[in-house]
Parts: C-alpha cells; sequence; structure tokens
C-alpha cells in the first residue's frame, strides 16, 4: 500500500473505471493494454495500464485511464502536454479511447514510465534513509528545478510525497516528481502532507493551492526520505490535528528526529504553519547558497486563559476548538449561539472585538444553550464560528470542509456519488454569505483572493435559482473547466467542449425514444456554461406558464449548430422534428399542416435544426390560420342558425317565405316588363 492510499476511506473512493482487456489505441499510435494494469503506479478512482508506442516501443510509458466524472487538471495537462520539463514526469499525450466490446468512452492520460522505483521504494529496499547531504544538497537542487518548471507554467503539483517522486536510475542519482493530473489537486495526499490550513479540508476539497502548499509538502517528503518512516503514520488522526493545531506541525511530525542544525533550519522553514513564514522557492535557492535563516517554530493557535467546555472536553486552543466545532456540527451549532461562547470570546480569548463580530453575523444575541440557532442570517453558525476561531483553515458547514478553491472536485464527487446530502451541504455554503466573509477575514494574509469574491457572487445568483440549466448542476460546470458533461445522454462520450456535446447529441438522438426529452439539466447547464447567450432563454422559458420544452429544445440546439457551424446533425434534426409534432397538429388548416410536414421533412433530411427553427418561426408569426379559423367559425355558426331556423317551421320562417317569394314576385315582374319594353322597341306588339 502507497503513502497515499494509507489514508483513503473505502467511502471516499468512487468506483474506478472496470479493466475490460483487450487493447486500446490512441492517437492512431499508442496501445493500451487494458488487461495490463501497473498498480504499483495507482491511488485513487485511476487506473494504469501497460502501453506502447508503435514508433518508439523502446519507450517505457503508462497510461493512467479515468472515467467520466473524474475532475482531471486540465490546466496542468495542457502546459506540460508532449514537452519534457526537467525533473518532472513526462506527459507524452492524452485523448479518449474506446472500451473494447462497448461504446463508452474513457480518457486517458499517457506519461512516461519512471525507471527506477520511489523514493519511499528505495527507503525500504536500503533498510536505512538516504544522507543528509544527498538529501539536503543532490535530491533538494532537484526537487527545486521541478518545481520551477511548475512556477513558471502557473500551477501547482499537490502530490509531493515520498511514494510520488521517483528515480531514473538504478544508482538513484536523479529524480523525477509524479503524476499529479488525474485527481483533484492535494487528494491523495496524506493529511501529514498538507499544510495545516488545507489538511483540515475533504481529500478532494483541498484545492490547488499555492507554491508554498507545494514548499510544505516537500519538507515533509525530506523528513521523510531523512528519517526513513512516514511522518505521521500510523498516529490517530484527530490527535496528530490536535498537536499540530497546538504545538506546530513541524513538532508534532519530526518528534525526536534529529539531525544537523542546518537540516532542521531547512525543514522548520519548509514546514513552518505560518504562511508568511514558510520558505518558498527563494528562500530555498538562497539555502542552498550557503546562506542561513533564523527560524523558530510557529504555533498559530492562541491559548485562552480559560478553558471552554465542548464534547465532554475542555478546549484551552482556538485552533483546536474550530477543529472540534468541525467534527461535532450539531452540538456547535448550539454551542456557538450560546452567551457562553460568546463570554469565552471576549474573557477566556480575550478578543471582545471578535464577540461583536459574532454577534453581529449571527445577526442576533446569543440565545442560551436552551434551543439550537435556526439560522438567524445567511451563514450557518459552525461556519461562522470556525471562521472566527480559524480564519486560515477551510469552509465548513455540516459534515463537509472544503478550501476556497476547492469547491469543484467535492461538488463533482456529490454528483458522481449521487450524494444528496453533500450536494445539499456545499450549496448551502455557496447560497450563502460564507465565501465573501471567508475572503475578507483572510484578505489581509493573501491579497489575490479578492478576485475571487466576483466568482462567488455569480456562483450565489446562477446557484440559487431553480431554472433549468442553473441550480448545482451550473455550479458544477462552471467551477470545473473542461469538465465533461454527466447527463446520462452524453456521459460515455466523455463530453468536455461544446462541439462534443452536439455530436454526442446527435449520436444519443438516433436511438432515443421520441417521449425522450434530451434536454435535461446537465444539458441546459453545460450550453449555459460556455454559451451565457442562452441564460436570458432558459430564464423566459422557466418564467413562462406554458412551458413548452421542446421549442426551448429547438431553439438552444439551433443556437449551438449556428454558433458551431456544425451542419448535417440528421438525427438531433429528425428527433426534434418529432418533438414539433403536437405543434403542427395545432394547425386548424390541413393545407398548412400538410405544408409544415413537408418542410420539416426537408429540415430532417438536411440535418438543418435552424432551418426547422426559421419554420416555426415563419409559422408562428403567420396570423392567417387563426383569422381563416375564426371567419369559418363565424360562417359555420350563422348556417346553424339559418338551419334550425328552418327546421323550426316557425313564423320567422313563413315571414322569411313570403318576404323571399315578394321578391321573386317583383324580379320577375321586372324582367316581364323589360321584355315588354324590348318587343316594342323593335316594332312588334305584345
Amino acid at each position: 500500500m502507497s503513502v497515499a492510499e494509507a489514508e483513503q476511506s473505502p467511502e471516499q473512493e468512487p468506483s474506478p473505471p472496470p479493466s475490460p482487456g483487450g487493447t486500446a489505441l490512441l492517437r492512431g499510435r499508442i496501445e493500451i493494454d487494458l488487461g495490463a494494469r501497473l498498480r504499483e503506479f495507482e491511488t485513487g478512482d485511476t487506473r494504469v495500464f501497460a502501453t506502447l508506442d508503435q514508433q518508439d516501443p523502446g519507450r517505457p510509458m503508462m497510461a493512467y485511464v479515468c472515467r467520466c466524472g473524474v475532475p482531471v487538471r486540465n490546466k496542468p495537462l495542457a502546459a506540460f502536454k508532449g514537452k519534457m520539463p526537467r525533473n518532472l514526469l513526462s506527459v507524452v499525450t492524452d485523448g479518449l479511447i474506446p472500451v473494447p466490446g462497448s461504446d463508452e468512452l474513457l480518457f486517458a492520460v499517457v506519461l512516461e514510465k519512471p525507471k527506477g522505483v520511489s523514493a519511499a521504494e528505495a527507503v525500504a529496499e536500503r533498510g536505512k534513509p538516504f544522507d543528509e547531504r544527498t538529501v539536503g544538497q543532490e535530491y533538494l537542487t532537484q526537487f527545486v528545478v521541478a518545481l520551477r518548471e511548475l512556477e513558471a507554467a502557473g500551477v501547482t503539483h499537490r502530490a509531493i510525497r515520498p511514494d510520488n517522486v521517483f528515480f531514473t536510475d538504478a544508482k538513484q542519482e536523479t529524480l523525477l516528481l509524479g503524476e499529479f493530473i488525474t485527481s483533484p489537486a492535494g487528494s491523495r495526499q496524506p493529511s501529514a502532507f498538507e499544510p495545516i490550513e488545507s489538511a483540515q479540508a475533504m481529500p478532494d476539497g483541498r484545492g490547488i493551492g499555492t507554491m508554498l502548499h507545494d514548499t510544505y509538502a516537500l519538507g515533509v517528503t525530506l523528513l521523510s526520505m531523512l528519517s526513513g518512516s512516514v511522518p505521521g503514520e500510523g498516529r490517530d488522526p484527530v490527535e496528530l490535528m490536535d498537536e499540530r493545531l497546538t504545538q506546530s506541525s513541524f513538532t508534532a511530525l519530526a518528534g525526536s528526529f534529529k539531525a544537523a542544525a542546518t537540516i532542521l533550519d531547512l525543514l522548520r522553514g519548509l514546514m513552518c504553519d505560518d504562511i508568511s513564514e514558510r520558505w518558498g522557492l527563494d528562500e530555498i535557492d538562497a539555502w542552498l547558497r550557503g546562506r542561513r535563516f533564523a527560524t523558530k517554530r510557529a504555533v498559530l493557535s492562541q491559548r485562552a486563559i480559560r478553558p471552554f467546555a465542548f464534547e465532554s472536553r475542555d478546549h484551552t486552543y482556538d485552533l483546536a476548538l474550530a477543529a472540534a466545532f468541525a467534527r461535532h456540527p450539531k452540538e456547535a451549532a448550539k454551542a456557538i449561539a450560546s452567551e457562553e461562547f460568546l463570554d469565552w470570546l471576549r474573557v477566556g480569548l480575550q478578543r471582545p472585538r471578535l464577540g461583536d463580530t459574532l454577534i453581529e453575523m449571527l445577526g442576533t444575541q446569543p440565545q442560551g444553550k436552551r434551543d439550537g440557532p435556526t439560522l438567524p442570517g445567511k451563514i450557518d453558525p459552525v461556519t461562522i464560528g470556525t471562521i472566527l476561531l480559524d480564519p486560515m483553515g477551510p469552509l465548513r458547514r455540516d459534515e463537509v470542509s472544503i478550501a476556497i478553491d476547492g469547491f469543484g472536485p467535492v461538488l463533482a464527487t456529490a454528483f458522481t456519488k449521487k450524494d444528496q446530502n453533500l450536494k445539499t451541504s456545499i450549496m448551502r455554503l455557496l447560497a450563502s454569505e460564507a465565501p465573501k466573509e471567508w475572503i475578507k477575514q483572510r484578505r489581509e494574509v493573501n491579497s489575490d483572493l479578492s478576485s475571487s469574491t466576483g466568482i462567488f457572487s455569480r456562483l450565489l445568483v446562477v446557484g440559487s435559482s431553480k431554472a433549468l440549466g442553473f441550480g448545482p448542476e451550473r455550479c458544477l460546470y462552471e467551477l470545473n473547466a473542461g469538465y465533461p458533461c454527466l447527463s446520462p445522454f452524453v456521459a460515455k462520450y466523455w463530453v468536455s467542449e461544446l462541439p462534443r456535446l452536439l455530436t454526442a447529441l446527435d449520436d444519443a438522438a438516433a436511438t432515443a425514444d421520441k417521449s425522450t426529452d434530451l434536454l435535461d439539466r446537465h444539458i441546459a447547464a453545460f450550453i449555459g456554461t460556455y454559451l451565457q447567450q442562452s441564460d436570458k432563454m432558459m430564464m423566459t422559458f422557466s418564467n413562462t406558464a406554458n412551458q413548452d420544452k421542446a421549442m426551448l429544445s429547438l431553439e438552444l440546439f439551433a443556437m449551438l449548430q449556428a454558433r458551431l457551424d456544425m451542419p448535417n446533425m440528421k438525427n438531433l434534426t429528425r428527433w426534434l422534428g418529432v418533438q414539433l409534432e403536437p405543434f403542427v397538429a395545432g394547425f386548424h388548416s390541413r393545407t398548412r399542416r400538410d405544408y409544415a410536414r413537408a418542410r420539416i421533412a426537408v429540415a430532417q433530411q438536411k440535418g438543418d435544426i435552424t432551418l426547422l427553427l426559421e419554420l416555426v418561426n415563419s409559422l408562428r408569426s403567420d396570423s392567417s390560420d387563426e383569422t381563416q379559423f375564426g371567419a369559418a367559425k363565424t360562417k359555420f355558426a350563422d348556417n346553424r342558425v339559418e338551419i334550425g331556423e328552418l327546421a323550426s317551421g316557425s313564423r320567422k320562417v313563413v315571414d322569411m317565405g313570403r318576404a323571399m317569394g315578394a321578391k321573386a314576385a317583383r324580379l320577375i315582374s321586372f324582367i316581364m316588363l323589360l321584355m315588354s319594353a324590348a318587343l316594342l322597341i323593335i316594332g312588334v306588339s305584345p
């Protein structure tokens, strides 16, 4: 079992893709043997298979294969694909591969396969740790080179640990940082390898982080290589975290480790809990050049002059109490809204302004312990309490804890696992002012967070709407750039961009039943994310009393086809034509119905959705059908009256007959008069 696997519980693991056997061909030249797993490289929800390049058979490669729903890190993938970065595992290529015997597509990332063992395996084989000179000079220099490559690309690694550091040679002189693309940032890290600000978050919600996250993980990795053991391994996670919060991460993880003073300075600097004091790449470079810094143990927790009783324990430190609140959210909600907690903030912790902020954020005076709060503001009490006590920690509510940049992967986990409780908790956080308040509390430490306020303002709008194209599904795609659409109609095609969506829908429409609604919430949200002009259309549809879904589908798909210039969508056009039958059947004129069906057939034959839309708009704008139908109804009504009167034999009918007879007599008399006049004119006596 790898270091990363040691802390992964079964509940955290989504189902991995199958191992169907057979060979899949990628890019026309790279063979992926789906029956030959490389388990030593596997962690989490991806599987790794042996791979062969037909044009370069001697090049060792392996393929990480992901099923739809895995949040692949697209930015670093794009940054390093096809390149040869120094001291980083090279990304050869990526792409979709078919599953033998199925029409499902899986996403594969092909990387070079390390020729040597991992650092963790090397320690196990040696039976002793590495020496200080080798680690502190030769290896550290190579680590810095790799991190500089990442820095230049504007990405983080977030997976630095002993079993993901590989040697390229038998002498173990050159090393590479391993794979970091096919899982959410930080999700495969044991919590000891995460800095204190993200270690308390859910694995998938630890966030992309900064280079200081990577330098911290580097410090723990160096400690592991120098000590010959995995820091924190085998210890109770709660106790270890409390020790880190109250005594510092270095003290809790290094324990009785002994080394030269310069090495200890390096480790303290890298593993410093205070972000403003933690060493970055410049400090490491200076240390390698012989410069020495004064380092000290940094304890972020503030000690109160008296404890606060919570869950049968007396808590003296603010950060440890925040962690306890997060572990017991129901009980914490009552405690945070109590007068005792307010008093502890003001007197015990000696931070009266924090107490004033608590009252302001809760929106009410504490109510004592008799009742739990009824969410007196927009922010949940547990979220408020943990932000105030630990503004550097993750956002916490219910059973979830998420870094500010970790919402996307956790929401993806909720959808792929169909975990409604997790989804609800995430959406409640996004639909509150909590992210903005968290950013406000941390802005003094990281000014770059200011730009995040706009993102969460937008999510607050799109996430709270129940309209088609909005809600949790919209947040899912807004927060995960390049994430594949999870609609059951297209999930097997790994649709991560609009052109592929239209193509996949065309394929799905070939076998879709006429009663099937292809425009589901996922497809609508996916379209809205990449084509925001559709938002008004979907909002109008949702606010219309007569919600004609067929018309919305037609307008959306026609907009897509026109925007993407993708003709010949015959299956989708045929399906849309069938959906329009109720519209056509609504015409009163048989001639008009026949005309509409003939035009629809032409559009279906051409696969032209825009032609369908033009026809519908033309027919809807032409009011002659209703006008003619109205006239026909009036004439029909008059005829029915006449028929009824004639059939009744009423006086009115007799009078009508006499009047008609008189008219006839006058007409005959007039005709006879004309004939007499004519005879006189021609000289004939009558």
